[in-house]
């Protein structure tokens, strides 16, 4: 998948340690070419791209791999010497306890901690007692980090059963399945928890000391658009639905997304169901987040992105592309551009 674009509620609190500490946040944004005026708009997304060029610009300004929200920084590189402790380990059981042992020795905010079951493994933050933390994305930026770097050692999906987490579920809380690969999210818990099949701990860590010097060149941008191995169906409709629909300029249908992939419609429709997702949405977020990637680019007329994709009438995709950003194209590319042209003032 390459067209991603993420909810501006999680830009907007990746910022907020920025902001507590005097930095001006539209500066910040400028440089990296995201729009202050979009971002003001409840349904508005950034490029995945962007997103990951913000977050890398936001640790080296605070020198904070958390940024500035948790009650002490996490110097810069201190993931990296995490990754190089743990990328030994044989199994994914031994790189987990090397990971929670590194951060706790931090102290800093949260206190991490497995508990094995026979047959569910939960992953465990804990809020120290009178820990300041700014917001929740600090925590979700850990959970994703340390379960998707888990991922990447091991080449394949660990699915999530569940993901817990003790705050209340924000106006957004949809968004929530992309950052815990389609698992089912629990707010207002006791606790914030991944638990996945005991059976994951086997998994052999498959990556070696120059795979990982490549990993975390990019980083965090390869936690961001992995692409290991997979058997979540999701994922793949996905990827079927955006090669085909920029290669054709036409949204496939079930019927032949479900010829594809040899299912009955049906058989597709309770699979989806089952990842907190349905073909429909999937096709609308498909075509949500390359026509954001479209608009931002800039190579490509507004019609001719209304054709790529496969709307039969211009203003069609006009009220669609609304109902996703709050804004018209136009509206939506000239706000980009006003920022760009600003940044070289």
């Amino acid at each position: 998948m390459t067209a991603i674009t993420v909810a501006a509620p999680f830009v907007l609190d990746m910022l907020e340690g920025a902001r507590i500490r005097g930095y001006d946040i539209e500066k910040i944004l400028l440089e990296n070419e995201i729009s202050c005026d979009i971002l003001q708009q409840s349904r508005a997304r950034v490029t995945l791209q962007k997103y990951g060029n913000l977050s890398r610009s936001l640790m080296r300004l605070l020198d904070d791999e958390t940024f500035g929200l948790l009650d002490k920084p996490q110097r810069q590189n201190t993931f990296k010497l995490m990754c190089y402790s743990a990328i030994n380990a044989e199994t994914i059981e031994e790189a987990l306890k090397i990971f929670i042992d590194f951060m706790n020795i931090l102290e800093n905010s949260l206190i991490h901690t497995i508990i094995k079951g026979d047959r569910i493994t939960t992953y465990q933050l804990t809020r120290r007692p009178d820990a300041n933390i700014i917001n929740s994305y600090a925590i979700e930026h850990l959970l994703v980090t340390i379960h998707r770097t888990l991922c990447w050692m091991a080449n394949v999906r660990i699915p999530i059963i569940r993901a817990d987490l003790d705050y209340a579920a924000p106006t957004y809380e949809s968004e929530y399945r992309y950052l815990f690969y389609g698992a089912p999210t629990h707010f207002s818990e006791k606790m914030c928890a991944l638990s996945f099949n005991s059976q994951a701990n086997k998994l052999q860590n498959v990556r070696n000391s120059q795979q990982l010097k490549q990993f975390l060149k990019l980083a965090p941008l390869t936690l961001l658009t992995q692409t290991i191995q997979s058997d979540d169906l999701g994922t793949r409709l996905r990827n079927w639905l955006e090669k085909n629909l920029l290669n054709h300029q036409q949204a496939a249908d079930i019927d032949q997304a479900s010829e594809y992939f040899d299912m009955h419609p049906q058989t597709m429709r309770r699979a989806l169901k089952k990842e907190c997702t349905s073909f429909q949405d999937i096709k609308m977020e498909i075509r949500r987040d390359l026509a954001i990637n479209l608009i931002n680019n800039q190579q490509h007329s507004v019609e001719q992105i209304s054709e790529k994709l496969g709307f039969s009438e211009q203003s069609s995709f006009f009220r669609a592309f609304k109902s996703w950003t709050g804004l018209t194209p136009l509206a939506y590319r000239k706000l980009g551009l006003r920022q760009i042209s600003n940044v070289g003032n």
